[in-house]
């Protein structure tokens, strides 16, 4: 009975460690100040798939499949679009443009 606990532990453990390894975590900043940028809306061309950036700034783009087009979008930033072989070139950090007429 012990056994098979300690055996429940270590392969629970091994999910937890596999499921962070493959985590493509994505951190979004605005470009003039490196600020993380929050409720910033991440989506795909088919329009099936999002997510939205925390607090920090974060995502994670597991959702996606290797071939979508990302589209990033807030209302105070200017819209890109990257792909995720884009985003491993860029260390997985976005950095946004400010809106112009937001800034006068």
């Amino acid at each position: 009975m012990i056994k098979n606990f300690f055996l429940l532990i270590i392969i629970f453990f091994i999910c937890v460690i596999y499921n962070n390894t493959n985590a493509q975590i994505v951190k979004i900043v605005n470009e003039i100040n490196d600020f993380p940028i929050p409720g910033v809306t991440v989506f795909n061309s088919k329009l099936n798939k999002s997510t939205v950036s925390d607090v920090n700034g974060i995502i994670n783009i597991n959702i996606f499949l290797e071939s979508d087009s990302l589209f990033f979008k807030h209302i105070a930033f200017k819209d890109i679009v990257f792909t995720k072989k884009d985003l491993r070139q860029n260390s997985y950090y976005v950095f946004l443009i400010p809106n112009e007429f937001l800034l006068s």
